[in-house]
Order: C-alpha cells, then structure tokens, then sequence
C-alpha cells in the first residue's frame, strides 16, 4: 500500500499491477505530469480502495491480464459496495453490470467515466440515467437497464429477456427462463449489427416492439415454434430485414406464417423439417452458418459434432 504523496512531478506514465491491493489517499497527489495510466486486473478486490482516479484527474485504462483493454465489466455477484473513486475516470469503460448483492456505491465511485453509456443494474439500487448518485455511475448512461435475472449473456427483468451483452453474431436465445416461457422485450436486441443468425426457441411467446430493429445483418432468423407468436409489433425487426432476413419456420407452417401480421412481412420465408431426418453427413466445411442441436444450443465446435441429429441453414442433418 501507497501511505505517502509521491510528488513526482516529471511522472508521465504509471502501470499499476494486479499484485496491487490497495492504494492509499493522495499517493499520487502532485504527479501533475502523468497522462497515461494502466491498471491490469484480475477481479474486484483490486478496486475495493484505489482512489487513484480522484487525485490524478487523469483518464486510466482497465487491462486485462492479457493487455487488453476492458471496456464492458460486470462486478462478480457477492461484491456489496463499491468504495470512493473506485472506478473513476476510467473514460475506456462503456458498460458495467452491478450485481443483485450491491447495496451501496460510494461517492464519487465513477466520477469522470465520460465513456460509461450502459449501466445494468440488477440490484435494488433506485438508479436512473443522468443521476450522479450512486456514485454517477448512470451520469453519463444513455439507458440503464433494470434487470433482476440473468442467463450468460442474457439478461431478464421478471419473464422478458429485455438485453443481451455478449458479442456473438450467430445466437441461440435461452430455451426457457427459470423453466417457463417468456417474451422479447423492447429494444432487446435493438442496432446490434453484429448479428448476423438468430434461432428462437419455442417458448418465445411474443416480441415486442422495436427488438430487432437496426440488427441489418441479421440474414437468418429461425423460429421453432410451428404456431408464429401473435404478439409481435410491425417495428419488431425493422424494414431493412424484411427484405434481407430469411426466415425459417418448421415444416406444414409456412402457411401460418405467410398469412400472419407481421411475420408474411418477410419476403423470403422457408420451411425446415423439426422431425425427419436427411440421411446426410453434415459437411461443416460448406458453410458459415451456425449450427444448432434440437434443443436449439449452438454448437460451438462445428468440426468435432458428436453423432446426432442437427439444425443448419434451417435444414436438419444426421452426423454419423
């Protein structure tokens, strides 16, 4: 631990490690030349008492322990408060994710975090975008998304899946949330131009306005319920993606889909066939896109499938 001001006034650049636990107040209080700083971290004790920010006024980059930079940081759960300056300044970071177990976030905690546009707060936390309480850690947010249940990258509040954080391009979406169904909430997915395949399971019930909107290279969509959602608005998926997106639907409901609101909006519209079998070798090498098991996971290792029955391109395929 830091006790003393250094002063050091011809310091221009300080690299704090992830051996470091504690920064004591005004450590560098009087480096007045220092313009670059980096702390590499490894997990949230290295921010229990760092008032680094607060003293240097100085924008601080979050690294990994690879060297890269982090921008999206979600506090492990159990962690109950967030000490002064903990993260201030840190002008990298765009998102952060406060746990259900937070309680209290000091002040000043995210003074000066310029770049912090999306807060998802999963606590009891009253936290509102433009506020500086709680630390302004919403002062600079453009949405703060109150959230109170999480699946990896997806994140519920009650039974709508309302955002998804990860930055996959061909996604699989939960099969159920706590074992019912449940809804696409509002902007869920909105402009998020990484994806480019989406498979929706069954137990989707209904997409709300404005979900898929922006998503311009969303180039297939899969649906695995023969009976398309009623509850879904014109502002859903955006103009742009009727006229790209394939949609897939399972075999005898193409009928239903070509005549449902909304959904006959897209142009292109093919069946699969959620039953038979094509008595084929999927050859993984043919194209990019994602692969599903019945269940509708995405397979992640295209090259080693385990014998089974698949889902490609809305075709399904025996691996022997």
């Amino acid at each position: 631990m830091f006790n003393i001001s250094l002063k050091c006034t011809g310091l221009t650049s300080i690299t704090i490690s992830n051996s470091v636990t504690s920064i004591g107040e005004y450590a560098f209080s009087g480096c007045t030349s220092v313009k670059d700083v980096k702390y590499i971290i490894m997990d949230y004790s290295e921010f229990c008492n760092n008032p680094i920010g607060g003293v240097l006024n100085t924008p601080i980059q979050l690294i990994d322990k690879e060297g890269n930079e982090i921008t999206e940081y979600t506090i492990p759960e159990g962690v109950t408060s967030i000490g002064e300056y903990a993260f201030s300044y840190c002008t990298g970071l765009t998102s952060i994710t406060i746990p259900n177990s937070m309680t209290s976030i000091e002040q000043y905690a995210f003074d000066g975090c310029i770049g912090l546009k999306t807060v998802i707060n999963c606590s009891s936390l009253d936290i509102s975008a433009g506020s500086s309480s709680h630390g302004g850690v919403a002062e600079y947010a453009d949405k703060v998304i109150t959230a109170n249940g999480q699946i990896g990258d997806f994140f519920f509040y009650n039974t709508a899946l309302i955002a998804y954080v990860g930055d996959q391009s061909e996604l699989a979406l939960p099969e159920d949330y706590n074992g019912e169904k449940y809804m696409i909430g509002p902007s869920a997915f909105r402009d998020n131009t990484n994806l480019t395949s989406v498979f929706i399971p069954a137990s989707v019930t209904g997409i709300e306005e404005n979900a898929f909107n922006g998503c311009g290279n969303l180039a297939c969509l899969t649906m695995a319920s023969p009976v398309p959602p009623a509850s879904v608005y014109e502002t859903s998926f955006g103009t742009i993606n009727y006229t790209y997106t394939t949609l897939y639907v399972p075999q005898g409901s193409l009928a239903a889909y070509q005549t449902a609101d909304v959904w006959k909006n897209f142009l292109e519209i093919k069946e699969y066939d959620p039953t038979g079998i094509e008595d084929v070798v999927l050859d993984t090498e043919s194209s990019n896109l994602p692969i599903y098991n019945l269940q509708g996971v995405r397979m992640k290792d295209a090259d080693n499938l385990p014998s089974g029955i698949y889902i490609q391109g809305g075709k399904k395929f025996i691996v022997k």
